[in-house]
């Protein structure tokens, strides 16, 4: 019953209405996560890089010395021994800064249940920050991937996480490899999996790429190129064509039996790599006008300099 777990939750936590902030997220740990809560509904964003992401010349909003060392002092922490002196973090200014607005607040619960989330030391000590985006589950909306200029990709996609692709005008993007990835005890709960080019994120209506099954087709070389795609959006002063993102998709088919959460089930590791078109659009137009010239001159026509005799 809902109410009843409404009930335990306010009892246990107070009454929450609001919380915001920013966190820090294992297997996206280039930006800030957004947090944005509002009754039953919590939203999570990409926001701005971590500091220690960029060179401290491009803090974006650092313009003053005291807005500086606020944010200099992100990069320490307390020495656990000495409870006084300051060592540099090696994670830079990673952290998690949330605010919770309500009535009744159980500060001591909310603050052990956030502790509850955080990874352990053994996971953090194994922990990576170059690791492929998607390597972690979680029931986020994967962040789109932003691709200008020419660079390998390699990342991991499951059921119910769909991967973003940003192509930028005059670029492209070959879709080299899919590959099923599952422990041995898992091939019996799973089908097949079917991996989907969507065109909407709102709508499956895709192509489907491959279709997967363990021990049988794990495996699916492919050369594909991926061109920008535009959408014709409404706007106050006409319609404007908007790049829109690649949507691939992973589908999991179960067998009947099986009863555990498909996006643990199994993950697919998709390779491709991005690379600048040939030629611009640009270049093509300019392409198509020199053409013209040169038909205007063999018929001798509109000429600068031409024989009028």
């Amino acid at each position: 019953n809902n109410n009843n777990e409404t009930k335990d939750l306010e009892d246990k936590y107070g009454c929450i209405l609001r919380s915001k902030g920013i966190c820090w997220i294992a297997g996206r740990d280039d930006h800030e996560i957004g947090w944005h809560q509002a009754g039953r509904i919590i939203h999570f964003n990409a926001a701005k890089e971590w500091y220690c992401r960029t060179s401290p010349d491009e803090w974006d909003g650092v313009d003053t010395e005291e807005v500086r060392a606020l944010v200099e002092a992100k990069f320490y922490e307390t020495d656990n021994e000495t409870q006084k002196n300051r060592v540099r973090c090696e994670y830079g200014d990673r952290r998690q800064e949330l605010v919770f607005i309500g009535t009744r607040l159980q500060q001591t619960a909310l603050e052990q249940a956030l502790e509850n989330c955080l990874m352990n030391d053994d996971e953090m000590q194994t922990h990576d920050m170059d690791l492929p985006m998607g390597y972690y589950p979680d029931p986020i909306i994967p962040f789109p991937v932003p691709c200008m200029g020419s660079q390998s990709l390699f990342v991991t996609a499951r059921h119910g996480q769909k991967l973003h692709l940003q192509i930028f005008p005059e670029y492209s993007f070959t879709l080299d490899n899919l590959a099923l990835n599952m422990g041995i005890d898992d091939e019996e709960d799973v089908k097949a999996v079917k991996v989907w080019l969507d065109n909407s994120y709102h709508a499956d209506r895709g192509v489907l790429l491959a279709t997967l099954r363990p021990q049988v087709y794990e495996q699916h070389s492919i050369s594909l190129p991926l061109l920008p795609r535009e959408e014709q959006h409404n706007h106050e002063h006409g319609d404007e064509a908007v790049i829109t993102d690649r949507i691939i998709r992973v589908e999991v088919i179960p067998e009947k039996h099986q009863t555990k959460d498909l996006m643990l089930l199994c993950e697919v590791h998709i390779a491709g790599r991005f690379e600048p078109l040939p030629y611009s659009a640009l270049e093509h137009e300019h392409d198509d006008e020199d053409d013209d010239e040169e038909e205007v001159d063999e018929d001798g026509e509109d000429c600068n300099g031409c024989d009028a005799n």
